[in-house]
């Protein structure tokens, strides 16, 4: 005999928990991936993403009907700084624990890694951005051809049009005369 057991979690809970599932797993976060995932309806999905995306800063739109999760999203230990009198800095890390560095090498090389990989993770979020801005320009680029490709198309047919009434008119012409 099996039992069920029934999800106390809130629908808000149950969306952000599929999030940050189909987030980890590096597939898209869509409306229609959240809805497979969570089973809710696309009204109750698109009222939490857009909260989580205009009041909390959780999601960020990329393009319509696709987010991303914004990074570092989540509970944040508090972290504490201090000078110590004899030059030493001690990094505390609410339930991580204390670090003390009283090298001003160690401070340094520690300062060096951490700007490093803050550059890192800077200069890869502006190759997304302008992965997703050649994106966007490249489609619009290819809408304007389409468009253009048309009206070409409907301009020739109309030329071809009044041609054929121009070599048409003479004719006429001379019948009218004669």
């Amino acid at each position: 005999m099996t039992t069920q057991t029934k999800d106390n979690r809130t629908s808000r809970q149950i969306v952000l928990d599929a999030i940050q599932e189909l987030n980890s797993l590096e597939h898209l976060i869509t409306r229609e991936n959240l809805q497979a995932a969570t089973g809710l309806t696309m009204h109750i999905i698109d009222d939490h993403v857009t909260r989580m995306i205009d009041e909390e800063g959780v999601l960020r739109r990329v393009r319509p009907g696709v987010y991303q999760l914004v990074m570092g999203v989540g509970r944040m230990p508090p972290v504490h700084f201090s000078d110590l009198d004899d030059g030493a800095l001690v990094i505390e890390v609410e339930g991580c624990g204390k670090l003390v560095l009283d090298d001003h090498r160690v401070t340094r090389k520690i300062a060096e890694r951490l700007s490093g990989s803050y550059a890192q993770v800077l200069m890869l979020e502006h190759k997304h951005q302008f992965g997703m801005v050649a994106q966007d320009l490249l489609l619009e680029l290819k809408a304007a051809k389409r468009e253009l490709s048309q009206r070409l198309a409907a301009l020739e047919a109309e030329n071809q049009q009044l041609k054929l009434k121009v070599a048409e008119a003479p004719v006429q012409g001379a019948l009218a005369l004669g």
